[in-house]
């Protein structure tokens, strides 16, 4: 991937005496380069050599010694550096009347912004004040004010700034007297309105604009970019600047190109037109095309967050490219983890959306060109995901328009159809099998793939999603198959999958991380081979199994079992990777009860439909007790984590007076299978449900427990367990593995 290098800064700034870095500038051309960045693919953007150059030429401290962070460039992208270049540079004042002020922001708040946060001198959004900037320095220079400098804005532009903002309180930030000058207005605006001045040092002067709430800007890239990265902002104020050769910065005081702000939410942006006093106002018209693209919402499940995988905006098939946009995102500090570039690229990296000020959350794309949109292609998060969105279009002035909302979008893959702009609202597309799984990648595809499909009906979580599918994958692996995907059924899982009348989705991925992930998007140009799990397989002898039904076991069921479990383990661990939802509720799980306990128990009591499995029995409640006073004698300060389907199970041994720890569950009673009652969380919650039991039993440092595919999936996970637990199906003399006996092993009982 290339490296965008910045060889060279422009402008220098000669403050009281002490030449110093032009600092405005020097994030100008950064802004550049990084719109540049994304535009092209780029991993980074650096300017080591700028600061250097800078150095040899003026002896000048650069933007590196101001904001050590970015020593090492501004990361784009991950990747390798293959090639280094130069992006555009920026060398006149009269440049900036080429560029978009949306773009700009968006680049300088997503990519730089980050990097500079901590080293401001402080955080304070100054509510009820206004704030003037006022530029001094070289540009009260006599040879600036008849070459090129724009005239200033006239006074009467700070006295209607002040009355329309209403604020109480004026700060002046401007740079100390040079050489005994000092802006005209300084004096001026403090003796009519009482304003304060302040000319600190150039971190204390660029955190009050990069702040505050309220801006009235001067003629300066200082304070300009300042404003660009200021997401605090309600009331911007801006003059349309003429320079010296009658070169207009901004030709439009309603648009968003040259020298202006682009429209913010939650803010007012004031637009002043000299010399007849034209404020921007109105109301611009809906568009035909947009420059920009954006999916807004408030309507996020969780209440805060919104997760997308994989976000286009489409038209004829092509992707429209430009630099992303949004509301914001999880660790700000490092965009790279969870910044808005990530859903608009393939990979293992997502856009963790949080919403702004107004709790709003935006996703979009700005592109430097009109383009028509006839599709969205929107993957969701599983846990932090939109039921509705409206789409808006950006014009050719840089303002946002609503076109249309989308209802009952869904967790996974959705693809929003766009009948027509203007004359009809967006509808969503049906659902169909090849619609599930992503937009295609540009890897090549297999000639075949194998999709496993499972199931046997009927089939428990643990024996469907762990047992079943751990024995298609060594199937495929023997053939030495490894172009394969797991795409669950609909018929036979369908005690997992949502209700009926919601888009059907990879059932798979509403638990797991999609396995061979880069396959799926060539389901539609490969060989599809699929591969199903029937009962002659079950009851195949050889096969991997939760317990031996339809075998013939040569010598003790321990080498069995253990042989069983190692083989499970090779499979879950390589390709099992449960969703962040399951992981994090596991992880509340045990920091609120076993964090500072001492040794954890677990015990599996599984009831309900058992017996409609053959081999088996239904394990008594009684029968653990004996194990868990046990336990608890040996460890006094150890806890017990209880998993069971069966409410009359756990019920029984919560009036034996047994302290436990269980997760809030639905539970059955009698022989009703858990995922055959109606939920009102979804049947999908019954899964999830079922893994956080399993992820958590696998965290245990004792088992006792019966025969079951959920006891084995958490030894797969783990399968040091194979010598720390207690099979109550076991004919045969165990070891109670708690006690520490001289030698090692453990107190040997019978515990039929």
């Amino acid at each position: 991937m290339k490296e965008l290098r910045i060889p060279s800064w422009t402008g220098l700034c000669d403050a009281g005496g002490k030449i110093i870095l032009g600092l405005g500038n020097d994030i100008y051309q950064i802004a550049i380069a990084i719109v540049e960045g994304v535009e092209t693919g780029a991993a980074k953007v650096t300017f080591n050599e700028a600061d250097q150059d800078r150095k040899h030429r003026y002896g000048a401290d650069g933007i590196i010694d101001l904001f050590p962070s970015l020593r090492s460039g501004i990361e784009l992208r991950e990747g390798d550096i293959t090639e280094v270049a130069a992006p555009s540079l920026i060398t006149r004042h009269w440049e900036m009347a080429e560029h978009s002020s949306t773009v700009l922001r968006e680049a300088l708040v997503t990519y730089f912004k980050p990097y500079i946060t901590d080293s401001l001198a402080n955080e304070r959004t100054y509510e009820d004040t206004l704030v003037i900037h006022l530029r001094g320095g070289d540009a009260l220079n006599e040879w600036a004010q008849i070459a090129w400098r724009p005239s200033p804005a006239p006074y009467e532009f700070y006295r209607d700034a002040i009355e329309r903002s209403a604020k109480s309180e004026i700060l002046i930030v401007t740079t100390p007297p040079q050489n005994g000058k000092m802006h005209p207005f300084v004096d001026r605006i403090g003796q009519e309105f009482g304003a304060e001045v302040q000319h600190g040092t150039l971190l204390e002067d660029f955190s009050v604009l990069i702040n505050c709430s309220n801006l009235v800007l001067d003629f300066s890239t200082f304070g300009y970019t300042a404003a660009l990265m200021n997401t605090s902002l309600k009331n911007v104020f801006i003059s349309k600047y003429v320079d010296k050769k009658g070169r207009a910065l901004l030709n439009d005081i309603h648009g968003d190109i040259g020298y202006t702000m682009p429209e913010i939410e939650g803010c007012r942006v004031h637009v002043y037109d000299y010399p007849d006093l034209a404020i921007k106002t109105g109301q611009p018209t809906k568009p035909l095309l947009g420059r920009g693209w954006r999916l807004a919402t408030r309507d996020t499940v969780s209440g805060y967050a919104w997760d997308v995988r994989r976000s286009a905006f489409m038209q004829g098939g092509e992707e429209i490219t430009g630099i992303s946009c949004s509301s914001g995102f999880a660790l700000p500090e490092n965009p790279s983890a969870y910044g808005p570039q990530n859903a608009f690229h393939d990979g293992k990296t997502f856009w963790g959306g949080r919403a702004n000020e107004q709790r709003w959350l935006a996703l979009g794309i700005i592109d430097a060109r009109a383009a028509s949109l006839d599709q969205v292609v929107l993957e969701q998060g599983e846990q932090h995901f939109v039921t509705s969105v409206r789409i808006d279009a950006m014009d050719e002035n840089g303002t946002w328009h609503e076109v249309g909302m989308v209802e009952g979008l869904r967790p996974g893959l959705n693809h929003i159809l766009i009948a027509d702009l203007v004359g009809g609202p967006p509808r969503l597309s049906t659902w169909s099998d090849a619609g599930d799984f992503g937009p295609p990648h540009d890897a090549s595809c297999p000639e075949v793939i194998t999709v496993i499909r499972g199931g046997l009906p009927g089939s428990g979580f643990g024996s469907y999603f762990f047992l079943e599918v751990v024995g298609l994958i060594e199937d495929c692996l023997a053939k030495g198959d490894e172009n394969f995907v797991v795409i669950p059924k609909t018929d036979t899982a369908s005690s997992y999958f949502p209700r009926e009348g919601t888009p059907r989705v990879n059932l798979w991925s509403t638990f797991f991380e999609p396995i061979n992930e880069h396959l799926l998007g060539c389901l539609d140009s490969s060989e599809l081979i699929h591969t199903d799990y029937d009962l002659t397989l079950h009851v195949q002898q050889g096969r991997i199994k939760a317990w031996p039904f339809g075998e013939h076991v040569d010598g003790e069921l321990d080498a069995w079992f253990r042989t069983n479990r190692n083989r499970g383990h090779a499979i879950v661990s390589r390709y099992f990777t449960p969703r962040d939802e399951i992981t994090r509720r596991v992880q509340s799980l045990w920091r609120e009860n076993f964090d500072s306990a001492g040794p954890v128990l677990g015990l599996h009591m599984r009831g309900t439909d058992k017996l409609a499995a053959g081999g088996r029995r239904i394990v008594e409640s009684m029968e653990y007790l004996p194990s868990v006073e046990s336990f608890m004698e040996q460890h006094p300060d150890g806890k017990i984590f209880v998993a069971t389907d069966d409410s009359g199970l756990l019920d029984w041994l919560e009036r034996t007076g047994v302290p436990v720890v269980c997760q809030e569950a639905f539970r059955s009673s009698g022989a009703a299978g858990l995922f055959d009652l109606p939920y009102d969380e979804g049947p999908e919650e019954h899964g999830r449900e079922v893994l956080v039991d399993i992820y958590a039993l696998a965290r245990c440092d004792f088992l006792v427990h019966g025969l079951s595919s959920v006891v084995e999936a958490a030894m797969y996970l783990n399968p040091d367990l194979h010598d720390r637990s207690i099979n109550l199906e076991y004919e045969r003399p165990q070891l109670r593995p708690w006690h520490r006996m001289p030698g090692g092993g453990g107190e040997l009982v019978r515990v039929t």
